[in-house]
C-alpha cells in the first residue's frame, strides 16, 4: 500500500518511474530504479519566466560545455519547480547564476546531473533560508553553513551564492 502511494505521488509530481539500470543521479530500490524527469534549458527558462526568476552567468551564455554560461540543459523537472516555489513563497528577488552547466565538481546529486542550482545573495533570501529552514551544520569539507527545509532539500551558504541542492519537489 505504502509503495503505490509514492508512486502515485511521484506520478502527479510529473517524476517518471522506470525500471532501467541504475545511473549517476538514479535512485534504486528492490523494484524500481527513479529517473528524474530531465527538461530542457528553453523549458526551464520558460518556468523561471513564469514566476519571475531571473538567470545570468559570466559569459551572457547558455552552452551546458562552456562554466563561463549558466545551463538549464538536463535539469530535473523537481529542480526547476522547486525554484518556483521558492519564489513564490519567499516573495525575494531570485536569480540563477549556475546550473548544469560544467565545472561544477561531479559528484551523486550534482549540478551537473540536475540537482542543484546557485543563486545570486540578496538579503531577502538570506533572511527567508534562515528565518525559514534549519541550521544542521557547517560543511566538514569547507565548512560553510547548510540548512534544511524539512521536506529532504538543503541551502548552503557559500561565499559568493546560495546553494540549493533538491531531492523533491516541496509542496508540488
Amino acid at each position: 500500500m505504502r509503495i503505490r502511494s509514492v508512486i502515485a505521488a511521484l506520478a502527479l509530481s510529473g517524476t517518471a518511474l522506470v525500471a532501467a539500470p541504475a545511473t549517476a543521479g538514479a535512485v534504486t530500490g528492490p523494484e524500481v530504479t527513479w529517473i528524474p524527469d530531465k527538461i530542457s534549458h528553453e523549458r526551464a527558462v520558460e518556468m523561471f519566466e513564469e514566476v519571475g526568476i531571473t538567470w545570468s552567468s559570466v559569459g551572457n551564455c547558455s552552452d551546458r560545455e562552456d562554466r563561463a554560461c549558466t545551463s538549464f540543459e538536463e535539469l530535473n523537472w523537481d529542480t526547476a519547480r522547486a525554484a518556483q516555489v521558492l519564489k513564490l513563497r519567499s516573495g525575494c528577488d531570485i536569480n540563477i547564476v549556475g546550473g548544469t552547466e560544467s565545472g561544477h565538481p561531479s559528484e551523486p546529486y550534482s549540478h551537473g546531473e540536475g540537482f542543484r542550482l546557485d543563486y545570486s545573495f540578496n538579503s531577502c533570501l538570506e533572511d527567508f533560508v534562515v528565518d525559514n529552514y534549519r541550521f544542521i551544520e557547517n560543511r566538514p569539507d569547507d565548512d560553510v553553513p547548510r540548512y534544511w527545509t524539512g521536506m529532504g532539500n538543503y541551502f548552503t551558504q557559500m561565499s559568493d551564492h546560495w546553494e540549493g541542492l533538491y531531492f523533491t519537489c516541496e509542496s508540488c
